[in-house]
């Protein structure tokens, strides 16, 4: 589900006024790419001769039907328990998880919802952290993971659109995305995908990808060192570019499963080396956000920078949303009291974030729960 809203010069927001109507229009499925194919195949232990069998007869951009007339050709059948009767019931389970959603161009934004489509979704989408994304060439569209969740699983997928109205999904692959909460940044870093990553529900780390689907490499930049998230540890969206350094919200949760959203900076070039990180939490709920369905939870998906201001909406209780505003460089003036004094693997003893001079007092916020 999606909403609008405006900005104002003084950093006022104004939502804009919801449709009654909702819908989930027709899903249709997509071309397949055989190196994704492939790497996903791998990955559920289907390297073997009959995968390169199946595969090898296709170009690298195929449909779910091409695949059909392949097998038919190698003479597969479509049921049996044989090596290659394997693979083909899995590359078809495969195939069918990359889909496309396009809603008529006649309904509104805040009318298009996303509706589970494969098994993997079938018990919800979860936790979309979307962001603009520019590519090399200059071309922007816009990139989101979200959690698939099947009742047992849960699988990390992505979500492209140059237009919220013709949306693709795709599972995305690696030891990087083994859990919840993958991040994309806004551009690629030093010619590579980057993405922030809790694959361990331990701690925070950087990914990096060759395609921006699949995600083996990983490095730990930050493990919990405060009370309040001690529990877990994780982000709350896409990092943020600042001219000091990557911003990256933070959510962690302590005892009694209270939840509270934090900061970290991470360095430009190299986001594995983390600058700051403030002790004390960003947000925390007030107690008009304790109550609802999950008590004592804020939590975000994402913000974004306008004219200075980081602009943070975020769920209060699983029951409404709030918006929260601070300004970068106040934020950026709180961050750097608690500058590292050497950039180190986050393991490492010196990486429970020793400061210079500076009071815990929280920065400022102005929210609005709705």
């Amino acid at each position: 589900m999606f909403r609008t809203g405006l900005i104002g010069p003084l950093g006022e927001i104004e939502m804009d006024p919801v449709s009654k109507y909702a819908t989930t229009r027709a899903h249709r499925y997509t071309a397949l790419t055989s190196r994704l194919v492939r790497r996903a195949a791998v990955e559920r232990g289907l390297d073997s001769s009959e995968l390169q069998s199946v595969l090898g007869t296709l170009p690298e951009t195929f449909t779910p039907e091409e695949l059909e007339v392949s097998m038919e050709l190698l003479q597969v059948p479509r049921s049996g328990t044989t090596p290659i009767a394997n693979v083909v019931n899995e590359l078809r389970d495969l195939a069918q998880s990359t889909y496309e959603v396009d809603f008529d161009e006649s309904t509104d934004l805040t009318e298009r919802v996303m509706w589970p489509t494969v098994s993997h979704e079938r018990h919800g989408m979860e936790d979309a952290r979307w962001v603009q994304f520019t590519e090399p060439d200059g071309r922007v569209n816009y990139r989101a993971t979200y959690a698939g969740y099947d009742g047992v699983d849960i699988v990390i997928r992505g979500l492209e659109t140059s237009d919220f109205r013709r949306f693709s999904s795709m599972q995305l692959t690696g030891h990087a995305v083994a859990n919840k909460g993958l991040a994309f940044f806004p551009r690629q870093v030093n010619g590579r995908y980057a993405a922030v990553s809790r694959w361990d529900r331990e701690s925070n780390s950087i990914a990096y990808s060759n395609d921006g689907y699949h995600w083996d490499e990983g490095e730990t930049f930050q493990m919990a060192s405060q009370p309040w998230e001690v529990v877990h540890l994780g982000n709350c969206g896409s990092p943020i570019e600042t001219s000091a350094g990557w911003i990256v919200l933070t959510h962690g949760v302590g005892p009694m499963r209270e939840y509270f959203i934090g900061a970290v900076l991470l360095d430009l070039e190299d986001p594995t080396k983390m600058l700051a990180a403030l002790p004390h939490p960003l947000l925390s709920a007030n107690e008009k956000e304790r109550n609802g369905y999950v008590p004592n939870v804020v939590y975000s998906c994402g913000s974004l920078l306008h004219e200075g201001v980081l602009v943070i909406p975020y769920g209060i209780a699983d029951a409404m949303t709030g918006i929260a505003t601070v300004e970068v460089d106040e934020l950026l003036t709180e961050l750097l009291k608690f500058r590292k004094r050497r950039s180190s693997d986050a393991r490492a003893s010196d990486a429970r974030g020793e400061r210079d001079r500076g009071d815990d007092a929280p920065v400022g916020r102005n929210a609005a729960a709705s």
